[in-house]
């Protein structure tokens, strides 16, 4: 269950992205992270931190809803 939960979580992610028209790149710099570790949140969402959460949240990623 655990496993569906974190590919219907990227997909929502992913799709966050695309409607906001950014890249990985520009979540990085917008979180101040490196891609593998904006990999390792996407795979496994609870690794997001409530500052990172919230941040997204602030630029419209409505996935972030999901985990709070």
């Amino acid at each position: 269950m655990q496993n569906y939960y974190m590919n219907y979580f990227k997909l929502h992610f992913e799709e966050d992205i695309k409607k906001l028209n950014l890249t990985k790149y520009k979540v990085c710099k917008i979180l101040n992270c490196t891609r593998p570790t904006l990999a390792n949140r996407i795979e496994n969402p609870g690794r997001f931190t409530l500052d990172e959460i919230l941040t997204l949240k602030e630029h419209d990623f409505e996935s972030m809803n999901r985990l709070i």
